[in-house]
């Protein structure tokens, strides 16, 4: 996406977020949604952080981070995803053919449209969770650590002076990772998706778009079958980001057509 584009998603964003009639269809879906809907919803999607941890990366780091084939990050702009609105989206997902459905019309969630917006890698070697315990071995030693580390550690290891290209890469990954493209309700990295950090300099020969997507779509999915108890408190992950900026260049197309 371009940088005027997500200026205008920020503005937009902003009046939908405090907007009580979203607020509303958020709880109270449309299209013959009839499952109930959890009085709460959070989400660990950390974009302030993230846009914290890019506002301190020098020209040097930025470099090194674009050279490993993941430039498209460091263009991300700060700009809020309200949370009322990405649900309200997310009540509109269609299940079996993972799509949004807006008033009869389907607007497509595939992996493309992950790469459309984020420009992260596409295609190459699928991330699968098998053998995701040798993974997260082989992680730890290239970290040289004994457990997993926090979004907050890993944010504090870009920092450093004189980190090793492959280390700086690693870290900045997990906290893109963990704070935006794949948040759950952990605060560390998933062992699903450590694999391709071992072997830092190949991680953009790693399908991202596609594991973005499906990791995505598994929360909406979770997030689906937690809305039958009305006395949950549901954690929103994926990266909410994608649903809202598809929803509405969707709106957007509409109007100027």
């Amino acid at each position: 996406m371009c940088t005027s584009f997500r200026h205008f998603i920020s503005e937009a964003s902003g009046c939908i977020g405090s907007s009580s009639k979203v607020s509303h269809a958020a709880r109270n879906t449309s299209n013959g949604n009839s499952r109930g809907v959890a009085l709460k919803a959070v989400t660990k999607q950390n974009i302030s952080y993230f846009s914290e941890v890019l506002g301190s990366l020098n020209k040097h780091k930025r470099d090194v981070i674009e050279s490993y084939g993941f430039g498209s990050l460091l263009l991300f702009d700060k700009c809020a995803v309200p949370l009322a609105f990405a649900r309200w989206v997310a009540d509109h997902v269609r299940e079996s053919s993972w799509d949004i459905v807006l008033k009869n019309k389907s607007i497509p969630i595939t992996p493309q449209t992950v790469h459309d917006v984020l420009g992260i890698p596409l295609g190459g070697k699928t991330i699968s969770k098998a053998r995701a315990e040798h993974g997260k071995l082989a992680f730890l030693r290239s970290m040289n650590m004994s457990s997993l580390p926090s979004l907050k550690v890993c944010g504090q290891n870009i920092l450093k002076d004189g980190i090793s290209d492959d280390d700086l890469v690693r870290n900045f990954l997990v906290v893109a990772l963990v704070a935006f493209l794949c948040p759950n309700s952990n605060v560390r990295p998933s062992t699903e998706y450590l694999k391709p950090l071992v072997d830092v300099k190949k991680a953009k020969e790693w399908d991202w778009s596609k594991f973005v997507h499906y990791w995505l779509f598994k929360q909406i999915e979770k997030y689906h079958g937690l809305k039958k108890d009305e006395q949950a408190t549901t954690t929103m992950g994926g990266c909410l980001f994608i649903l809202c900026v598809s929803s509405m260049c969707h709106a957007i197309f509409i109007v100027l057509v």
